[in-house]
């Protein structure tokens, strides 16, 4: 799935995790990269090391992604640097685990706007440069916590189940435009930060620490093991790619049949 038109990808929540690897693999494609975090230095380092690795080039550009201004300045910055926005990947996210009985106003502004906030915020700052430009693909991350109940997780999954239904949504708008947007659901992506959240309050609220979850939760996959940040940029490599070209409006699981 070679890019060889010299196309840009810009990722949110690039720095480390799964949208460290969405990075590296799309520049191992040969795509361009701009790649917001909102810590500068991780993401400024990840950049570097990504350029040099795969010989692209890669720009780092600090974006809190809960702040439109911020995501327009940065969007525009992206534009001047590289001339197009391609491909969007909404990676940036966040998740609490804590019953929803106890979930405070800052909790639900946290995890709501970090995972649609953000989500919508910049889409909606890239389209009209997809639009003027005849096309792009767009990718946004939601999780197997938007399949079903999530009693321990209700705000994550409110906003992942938001995400679902913008893309959906937006996928029927921006098609006219040669514009796909799709989303993918990551399973039990164990080494990411996620996983430290999610053992943080398993341990807190439940009596279980994250190795305890992580085994529950693996032995209740089809497949038996824990994904990788690996197995998700592949599928995201997959739906920005030609090879997709006839797919919009899908949520791909990457869960090893958790959703079965």
């Amino acid at each position: 799935m070679e890019n060889t038109h010299n196309e840009v990808a810009l990722i949110t929540g690039a720095s480390r995790g799964i949208g460290r690897s969405i990075a590296e693999r799309l520049a191992g494609d040969g795509y361009s990269l701009a790649l917001f975090d909102i810590d500068t230095a991780t993401v400024e380092q990840t950049a570097s090391e990504i350029a040099a690795a795969a010989g692209v080039e890669a720009a780092a550009f600090t974006v809190d992604i809960t702040n439109v201004d911020q995501i327009k300045s940065g969007v525009g910055a992206v534009i001047e640097r590289f001339g197009r926005i391609d491909v969007l990947v909404n990676n940036a996210g966040a998740i609490q685990i804590k019953p929803w009985l106890e979930v405070d106003e800052s909790d639900w502004a946290r995890i709501i706007d970090i995972n649609i906030k953000g989500t919508f915020f910049t889409q909606q700052a890239v389209a009209p440069h997809m639009i003027e430009q005849g096309g792009g693909r767009i990718v946004n991350l939601s999780s197997g916590a938007a399949r079903g109940p999530a009693p321990r997780s209700t705000t994550y999954g409110i906003a992942k189940i938001g995400v679902v239904h913008f893309t959906q949504s937006t996928a029927v708008d921006l098609g006219p435009h040669n514009i796909r947007v799709n989303a993918v659901a990551p399973g039990v992506v164990a080494s990411t930060n996620l996983w430290n959240d999610i053992g943080d309050g398993y341990r807190k609220y439940f009596g279980k620490d994250k190795d305890q979850r992580i085994n529950e939760s693996v032995a209740a996959l089809p497949l038996r093991r824990p994904q990788r940040p690996e197995d998700v940029a592949n599928a995201v490599a997959f739906l920005v790619s030609s090879e997709s070209s006839e797919i919009t409006g899908v949520v791909l699981d990457v869960d090893g049949g958790a959703a079965l």
